[in-house]
């Protein structure tokens, strides 16, 4: 077996069969239960805090559950895939980072000295 080198298998980064099958199947479920029209009405309500009676057409408040309107945007993800996450890395005003490493006392001599004094070396 070779340490720290990859010598078989999946490619780095490949999903198994069955993370991609369950995405799939996952997706595919809210979009049933979840179509545009429903969806729709359901942002119109969690945006107004109305909902429109079908019968008399008139607006109706209803109060907002924050609960439910997380497991709302939870099943949007899942149907319409994970918004993408900003990420940047930099210093004050978009600089880049820099990053130095100093070891203090790391001379060759000086571990040797300390390997001696611990009996690891003669």
């Amino acid at each position: 077996m070779a340490y720290g080198k990859k010598t078989g298998g999946r490619t780095a980064g490949t999903p198994n069969k069955l993370t991609v099958a369950k995405r799939e199947e996952t997706k595919s479920f809210f979009e049933k239960i979840l179509d545009d029209e429903v969806e729709a009405k359901f942002w119109r309500y969690f945006m107004t805090g109305y909902v429109i009676d079908p019968e008399t057409k008139a607006c109706v408040p209803l109060p907002l559950d924050p609960i439910c309107f997380a497991a709302f945007k939870r099943a949007v993800e899942y149907k319409r895939g994970m918004p993408m996450q900003p990420t940047e890395i930099g210093g004050r005003g978009g600089e880049a980072i820099s990053i130095t490493f100093e070891a203090i006392g790391a001379k060759t001599e000086d571990f040797a000295a300390q390997a001696r004094a611990l009996g690891l070396a003669r």
